[in-house]
């Protein structure tokens, strides 16, 4: 992969347009019993418009998805030591787009499908000791495709129309340690995952011919992930805090046979393709609060951030099997917040700065409007640098 630069040169405008909505309401039917009900919608509209002639051009079939997805829960509370709840959610996915009616795709319709599906699972807490507390849930989950997995992007990613959702069968277990000493706080956390998934969406680059590429996404038949992760959190007072985490996702290629023929899979039982599967962070935050004035806060973070290579291609089979990701593997950021409030306003300024040499500052403003809560955020980036080395 030794293609640095741009690779395609392009004049036309996407208009997106997303809106997102959530739904949450609690009914407590006695002391130790809850009953919620939750809804999550997100509509995404993309229309695309050429602006190579003289007269701008708009595609005549946008691209459009709806998804819907609903949660009931019951959760039995009889003591502080422990809890109980099993819940069901159901997924609505719609969605419509062009489609090519000929191999040069210089022709399309659209075409519109309709997917719903049904996931279930149980979760419970325990307190072992004070401070210790265990988690173990199951989960048949489903995880509906993203805007890029569907549409792209319009330039590198190439989306699918046709893909279909990812479902999975989810096991955890966890352990945490919340305790605190005078000023001193400690906290601590271990967990392990086991995830069987079918129809799994992957990530692949294709070569476009050229020197060019492109991300397209496939469902791949079956993939077994086991993987842990640990954490730690030390904090003095509001002064400081110090932590970090560490994880491992082992995602393993679970065909026996090829996901176009019954041939035998040579991947079977390989970690999967262009999938980082090891990866670290730490971070020191100090703070000062009431900086100026009563209620203000500048916080000075100091975040590390660590990747471990991975394979491009497959690490078995093709002639690009040697081929390896090489990131930056540590990648520092200085974010600077500052909280003044004023009445009943609160203002948030952030400034971002990275190893990366990517500038962004970002204001948040705040306000109670009677029963709602105004948000208005504006982000301005300054100056954006990606670097990687690819061997």
């Amino acid at each position: 992969m030794n293609s640095p630069g741009e690779q395609s040169n392009q004049y036309s405008r996407a208009d997106n347009n997303n809106w997102n909505g959530t739904l949450t309401v609690n009914y407590r039917l006695a002391k130790i019993h809850m009953l919620t009900f939750n809804h999550v919608l997100n509509t995404f509209r993309r229309s695309n418009t050429s602006l190579l002639a003289k007269m701008e051009s708009e595609d005549a079939i946008a691209k459009e998805t709806h998804k819907n997805i609903s949660g009931l829960s019951y959760r039995l509370m009889p003591s502080d030591n422990w809890n109980l709840s099993v819940f069901g959610k159901y997924y609505s996915l719609y969605v419509a787009g062009p489609m090519a009616t000929t191999t040069n795709q210089d022709d399309y319709v659209r075409t519109t499908r309709n997917m719903n599906s049904i996931g279930y699972g149980a979760a419970g807490t325990y307190f072992i000791l004070p401070g210790l507390q265990a988690k173990l849930s199951y989960e048949k989950a489903y995880r509906l495709p993203t805007i890029e997995e569907m549409f792209g992007d319009e330039d590198l990613e190439m989306g699918d129309i046709s893909i279909k959702p990812e479902s999975s069968d989810n096991l955890n277990f966890n352990l945490s340690y919340n305790r605190t000493f005078g000023r001193h706080s400690v906290y601590m956390e271990g967990g392990v995952i086991y995830r069987n998934t079918k129809d799994y969406i992957q990530r692949n680059i294709a070569d476009l011919s050229g020197g060019k590429y492109a991300a397209k996404y496939i469902n791949y038949g079956k993939v077994l992930t086991k993987g842990y992760t640990v954490s730690a959190r030390y904090g003095f007072g509001n002064w400081v805090s110090i932590g970090g985490n560490f994880t491992k996702m082992d995602v393993r290629d679970n065909m026996k046979t090829s996901i176009s023929s019954s041939a035998e899979n040579l991947a079977y039982k390989e970690r999967m393709p262009n999938l980082p599967y090891m990866f670290a962070d730490s971070d020191v935050t100090f703070y000062w609060r009431d900086l100026g004035r009563k209620g203000n806060m500048l916080t000075v973070s100091y975040d590390n951030q660590y990747l471990h290579s991975f394979t491009y291609y497959s690490s078995r089979i093709g002639s690009n099997k040697g081929d390896y990701v090489y990131l930056i593997n540590s990648r520092t950021i200085y974010p600077f917040l500052i909280v003044c409030k004023k009445d009943d306003i609160t203002y948030h300024w952030n400034v971002v700065t990275s190893q990366m040499r990517s500038y962004m500052i970002i204001l948040v403003f705040r306000r109670p409007v009677g029963l709602f809560m105004v948000n208005c955020v504006f982000v301005s980036v300054i100056k954006e640098l990606e670097k990687g080395v690819y061997n």
